[in-house]
């Protein structure tokens, strides 16, 4: 049998995955969705149901692509969601729970 050199060893204990490509693809899908929003505003101010379509495709990206990393950005943009939704029906500007 023959000998495996440590250095073949090393590169294939430490081989890259897709993560790195997987957030530089959340970045940009923010990017895009933050001018789809620019581009569909009229005026209201209430972007909840943009951060619920982002929350939805961060969920199904990080789903099919099995990422943890960009399942957590999915729980990240869901909390955004209800605390911006939060902030729309609270009374005088204050959150509600917090008077």
């Amino acid at each position: 049998m023959p000998r495996r050199y440590a250095a073949v060893d090393f590169i294939q204990k430490n081989a890259y995955g897709n993560e790195a490509a997987l957030f530089i693809a959340v970045l940009l899908t923010a990017c895009a969705l933050w001018q789809m929003g620019v581009w569909l505003d009229n005026g209201s101010g209430q972007v909840s149901v943009l951060l619920i379509l982002t929350t939805l495709l961060y969920g199904a990206i990080g789903w099919f692509a099995c990422s943890g990393l960009v399942l957590g950005v999915a729980m990240l943009s869901l909390g955004n969601a209800f605390g911006a939704e939060t902030g729309y029906i609270s009374v005088r500007g204050v959150p509600i729970g917090s008077a």
